[in-house]
């Protein structure tokens, strides 16, 4: 990956001052900028939420369908998805700057506008501090605002996974993001939330943070506990042999709603609210 950083100047030139700003993303690319964001067109939910979190909502002139949260993004108008962005309606907001995730290719979409686009990992929890950090200059945030807000998250971890059941800890866990076996690895901002409550993931290793599995791995690793998207939420004791799995023997499975789904599957300012939903329906799944 490469590694992303900023880099802010101010120059005193007599009674006027000239502000600049450079930003390298983690496809490699660097891209100036001679004032504060104004206009921005975000195309990724977790950078929504962040700039929002920064108390910058107002540079944000059109967000993707997924960005929803605050509420108020939703009267903003919608341009698509990573998959498939609306071009014509993003030229016309006239952005300074779109940002996405590296994984939806945007530059190669929207490159031909002559657009500034800017691409980003957001897989781990130290991803949220890094765009907090490289996203604060170029919106006009101090950066001890921005490190104040990323101090308050750590926080709020720490105090949620203290109060994880103690019979919890430990145990085997497989956390589900798609019906299609994709799962969350140790490496993925779930996996080091599933570490801090002292769950044992099972999948530990160098298997990239959200890799798609053979069911039969699944099957020899039998985890003790499984979490899941409500979307997701089939009854497991239907898939072939998973009635022998010890977690759905014992009935701990965590089927989040919708909502709280839509909080545990970003990376994003609201990690301590996905945490919370994961010790609620934990020291239930073990309160027996």
């Amino acid at each position: 990956m490469v590694l992303t950083f900023f880099m802010l100047v101010l120059l005193n030139l007599g009674s006027t001052s000239a502000w600049a700003y450079g930003i390298v993303d983690d496809q490699g690319d660097r891209i100036e900028f001679s004032a504060p964001l104004s206009r921005v067109v975000s195309l990724e939910p977790a950078l929504s939420e962040l700039i929002c979190a920064l108390g910058r909502c107002s540079v944000l002139v059109g967000v993707d369908r997924n960005s929803n949260w605050p509420r108020s993004l939703e009267k903003l108008p919608s341009v698509g998805g990573g998959i498939d962005p609306n071009v014509e309606q993003i030229y016309r907001l006239n952005p300074q700057v779109i940002l996405s995730s590296r994984s939806a290719l945007m530059k190669k979409k929207l490159g031909f506008m002559g657009a500034k686009v800017l691409e980003f990992d957001m897989t781990r929890l130290d991803d949220i501090h890094r765009m907090m950090l490289t996203l604060a200059p170029l919106l006009g945030v101090p950066l001890e605002q921005a490190q104040g807000a990323w101090s308050e998250m750590q926080q709020g971890l720490s105090q949620a996974a203290s109060t994880i059941s103690p019979r919890a800890r430990g145990q085997r866990v497989y956390f589900e993001v798609s019906s299609d076996y994709y799962a969350a690895a140790q490496s993925s901002f779930l996996g080091e939330l599933m570490d801090r409550l002292g769950l044992k993931n099972v999948l530990t290793g160098n298997w990239g943070p959200f890799p798609r599995l053979n069911p039969e791995f699944i099957l020899t690793q039998n985890p003790q506990l499984i979490m899941l998207g409500h979307q997701e939420a089939s009854d497991l004791s239907q898939r072939a042999a998973w009635r022998d799995i010890d977690a759905v023997k014992n009935k701990r499975v965590c089927r989040f709603e919708p909502e709280q789904y839509d909080i545990l599957s970003r990376p994003g300012p609201r990690v301590v609210q996905a945490m919370q939903f994961m010790v609620q329906c934990i020291n239930a799944a073990y309160s027996s």
